[in-house]
């Protein structure tokens, strides 16, 4: 299913003093309510300043695909993106290098999946017979490029044929996180919220019947995580700086614990590993 929604969307601790030519060297990422991302990734960024010798900076977009505009544009060198903004920099075949992602826990990486639910009493059972009442019913989204509050879920309506939200539902909300997704079904203004599985997890003990009169109508397939993005039109040394940051957790354990705190779907992550590049392949549709 992942593959298709891509169809659509188309070990070392030896510090290089010199890594690059320029005077500064800018980190960035996307925002997400109630997350300081400029907190989550400042030791990140210090940590690069520190291995390339030079001042480093933090950015902070708006949207993910903001942050890949801004990666086309040069105004970034390390990018901690979501797997959406590193598909979109690969379809639009802009010119960076993978670097490493969190090493999530098993159990936790399967959690990262995205998440159709409605109420109990809701006459619908299974997402397959959403397209036959598609027109009665009101829908809310977290945001258009979040991968698992979004293009997950969008991906799958378009395997049912329902490929114009905006006027194939009665009502399309995008609520703008996964929690607020979630309340507008509590609160009665859609029938059906998309979401994150792990924050709809997050939200059960919260609830006054524990999640009972909640019910789930299609779970997606584990997600990839993002890999962290290396510009290559920046003079940095994009394979040295991946090298240190499989060993960070040895000398600055703050990097992947701040980033932990950023993005949930990072879990209990305490190091980087090198990303599974034939698994984004896969799903690119390309054999490397």
């Amino acid at each position: 299913m992942l593959k298709k929604f891509i169809g659509i969307l188309l070990a070392t601790s030896v510090l290089w003093p010199t890594l690059v030519l320029s005077d500064t060297v800018t980190v960035g990422t996307y925002k997400y309510p109630g997350k300081d991302r400029e907190a989550a990734i400042l030791p990140l960024s210090n940590y690069i300043g520190k291995v390339s010798g030079i001042k480093s900076i933090t950015r902070v977009y708006d949207s993910p695909s903001l942050l890949i505009d801004a990666l086309a544009e040069g105004e970034v060198d390390i990018l901690v993106p979501n797997l959406a903004g590193f598909l979109q920099a690969h379809q639009r075949k802009l010119s960076f290098e993978t670097l490493v992602v969190p090493d999530v826990p098993k159990s936790q990486a399967n959690e990262y999946r995205s998440v159709f639910v409605t109420k109990s009493k809701f006459p619908l059972n299974d997402i397959e017979g959403l397209k036959d009442s598609v027109s009665s019913i009101k829908l809310a989204l977290v945001w258009k490029d979040s991968m698992s509050g979004g293009i997950v879920l969008t991906s799958k309506l378009a395997e049912l044929g329902i490929t114009h939200l905006e006027t194939d539902f009665k009502l399309l909300n995008y609520a703008g996180s996964h929690e607020k997704s979630l309340q507008q079904l509590l609160n009665g203004e859609v029938d059906i919220a998309g979401l994150a599985l792990g924050a709809f997890n997050s939200q059960i003990p919260n609830l006054p019947d524990k999640g009972k009169s909640i019910k789930a109508i299609w779970t997606s397939p584990p997600i990839p995580l993002g890999p962290l993005l290396c510009s290559t039109h920046s003079s940095l040394n994009c394979d040295k700086i991946a090298q240190q940051l499989l060993n960070a957790h040895t000398e600055r354990p703050g990097i992947i614990k701040a980033l932990n705190r950023g993005w949930p779907e990072f879990g209990d992550a305490k190091a980087f590993i090198l990303p599974d590049q034939q698994r984004y392949a896969t799903l690119l549709g390309t054999r490397n």
